[in-house]
């Protein structure tokens, strides 16, 4: 094997299987990384929002600013987001977090039967399905988003800087749109169905 060629360890269903990613290799899978996303005016800048509540909760706590205006200098050196269970669904407002390293939202629905057993039982208003708020951050290397209804990988395919992605238990069938990352050492996709 090309020691110069990535390789990622993904995990599909049962199975374990060493994948050489390369550039533009998979069918349909293209190279647009020079492309200026910027769109013009910094939409960061200043006071910072969030849709979802709960994850303007994770990131107040997170930055040790539990009340006030948040800013993006309030979040400029957060780089690790751990947001699992927090019954997330939707992560508009997380790309002015632009130092974010690694990231950690899995299976934000609560399945507990009240006893501490987990049940089958989940409210997919409470998922994700919606990753293109991640596309602009450059510096993300870690991505656990398992255990949501996420189909669309395709904004994930912009942030070259992904090392570990974690997409298990979702809604994907496709991960075609992950063959330009080429410093994936770790893909788990494990438990996908529609």
């Amino acid at each position: 094997m090309d020691d110069t060629l990535p390789v990622a360890v993904l995990v599909w269903g049962t199975a374990v299987i060493a994948v050489v990613i390369a550039a533009g290799q998979l069918a349909g899978c293209g190279g647009d990384s020079d492309r200026d996303l910027s769109g013009g005016a910094d939409e960061c800048a200043g006071e910072i929002g969030f849709a979802d509540p709960r994850l303007e909760a994770a990131v107040r706590d997170a930055v040790g600013r539990p009340t006030g205006p948040l800013r993006s200098d309030d979040v400029a050196d957060l780089s690790q987001l751990a947001a699992g269970l927090l019954e997330i669904s939707d992560l508009s407002g997380i790309e002015c977090l632009r130092g974010l390293a690694r990231l950690y939202v899995e299976d934000n629905n609560v399945y507990s039967d009240g006893l501490g057993d987990l049940g089958d039982a989940h409210n997919p208003a409470l998922e994700i399905s919606d990753l293109s708020p991640l596309s602009g951050l450059t510096r993300l290397t870690w991505l656990i988003v398992s255990g949501h209804s996420i189909s669309d990988l395709s904004p994930l395919a912009e942030v070259t800087s992904l090392t570990r992605i974690d997409v298990g238990d979702n809604l994907i069938d496709d991960l075609s749109p992950l063959a330009s990352l080429t410093s994936l050492t770790i893909l788990v996709a494990n438990g996908n169905t529609e």
